[in-house]
């Protein structure tokens, strides 16, 4: 896998998980966590049963592997909570399980 594109993400972040319904709140953002490439995709939810107001799912990769974290978020506006999403991947303790269990 060389990138990771909008429907990537869409179709592994398992959105549908936390929701029944899901619109995406449009394109993606590439995003890089230490060597690892990939987007983030923030999305409204809604629907019976939805567990969150919006979700925020990011995929990540590093040669063949490939890491997925999807946020659930309270709140209607998940562009506010997308650093912090994206910087708690990018902390030590995320980084450092990426390593042992990638080998990165």
């Amino acid at each position: 896998m060389t990138t990771i594109d909008d429907d990537d993400v869409d179709r592994v972040g398992d959105v549908d998980l936390i929701a029944p319904e899901r619109r995406a709140l449009g394109p993606g953002q590439a995003i890089e966590v230490r060597s690892m490439k990939g987007r983030s995709r923030s999305y409204a939810l809604g629907g019976r049963g939805a567990a969150a107001k919006s979700a925020i799912a990011v995929a990540l990769h590093e040669r063949c592997d490939m890491i997925v974290a999807t946020a659930a978020l309270g709140v209607d506006q998940p562009a506010r909570q997308e650093q912090a999403v994206i910087e708690f991947l990018r902390g030590d303790a995320v980084t450092r399980w990426a390593e042992v269990t990638l080998g990165l």
